[in-house]
């Protein structure tokens, strides 16, 4: 009987033994793995510094603006038809008192880009892009903001004044961009 009992605990011992080995195995492996992948971007200075300086400075930016034409609206509203064909009946005046920001005139049929507030009730920023087109192409937009290009580098800038004739903008650094007809 004490040797049935031995054989039975030495059974129990080799199926701990597997398992544990699969257990650790399991572990290095998830280990191993985790420090590949996280070692991966490593650059020393013999590395490539435009790629670094790049990364240093570059935060990722996700876009919420909205594409489309306008359709009627009233004193208080606007009706945005998306690219995608979403009708947005949106308030340029949020709950809190506070106007959207409106660069341009409010023209039925006009293109424009936007971005919401208050789970898409309201205006957060409005660009006409119909009058924007008419005096530059070289831009974008993120976010409903305007990005113009200043020399070697991108400006994201605060449009001040935007008519069919002229837009006048100024950029993060106080540069001064005025576009004309």
């Amino acid at each position: 009987m004490l040797v049935q009992i031995c054989e039975s605990n030495k059974q129990n011992l080799y199926i701990i033994i597997y398992y544990m080995k699969k257990y650790w195995m399991g572990l290095f492996l998830l280990s191993a793995s985790v420090m590949v992948s996280c070692g991966g971007n490593k650059t020393e200075n013999g590395g490539n510094a435009d790629s670094v300086a790049v990364n240093e400075e570059a935060q990722v930016v996700r876009d919420t603006t909205l594409f489309g034409v306008s359709g009627e609206f009233g004193m208080s509203t606007f009706t945005l038809i998306t690219d995608a064909g979403d009708t947005l009946h949106v308030s340029r005046t949020g709950e809190d008192g506070i106007d959207g920001l409106v660069a341009g005139s409010l023209e039925e049929g006009k293109r424009y880009a936007m971005t919401v507030r208050e789970n898409g009730e309201s205006i957060a920023r409005l660009i006409n892009l119909s009058q924007l087109e008419g005096l530059t192409k070289d831009y974008k937009i993120c976010n409903a903001r305007l990005i113009l290009q200043n020399e070697d580098k991108a400006d994201t800038v605060d449009v001040l004044k935007l008519t069919d004739t002229e837009l006048v903008a100024e950029g993060a650094e106080g540069k001064r961009y005025e576009l004309k007809k």
